[in-house]
């Protein structure tokens, strides 16, 4: 029931009218481009496979974190990938990531893989 003084708040500046109905589908963030810094200087390195970024040790035990984008705008042959209007990634291909995971660790290979929808 008060008024607020947004001057005392966030400065003499000019304030940006923000969206009075919640699905105006509007964005407010700035569009960023790819970085391409080195990993090494985070403690990640970097991985050998086109979707994976990086790859780091856990802290809890000996295992591994893999971190990739998977996107449209990264990997755009995905959009021929399509089934009723949905893009798919191929079965293939996650196999592939897998693979890649079992290589990092010293596997020879993936014996068993299951995707559940």
């Amino acid at each position: 029931g008060h008024d607020l003084d947004t001057d005392r708040v966030l400065g003499a500046g000019d304030l940006l009218p923000l969206p009075t109905y919640a699905f105006q589908r509007d964005h407010y963030w700035i569009a960023t481009s790819k970085s391409s810094g080195d990993l090494r200087s985070v403690g990640l390195r970097a991985s050998e496979h086109p979707w994976l970024g990086a790859v780091t040790g856990t802290a809890a035990d000996d295992g591994y974190l893999f971190t990739g984008r998977l996107s449209l705008s990264e990997q755009p042959w995905l959009a021929e990938h399509a089934a009723f209007g949905t893009v798919l990634v191929p079965g293939t291909g996650l196999l592939e990531l897998a693979l890649t995971a079992a290589h990092h660790v010293g596997a020879e290979r993936v014996e068993e893989l299951t995707l559940l929808a």
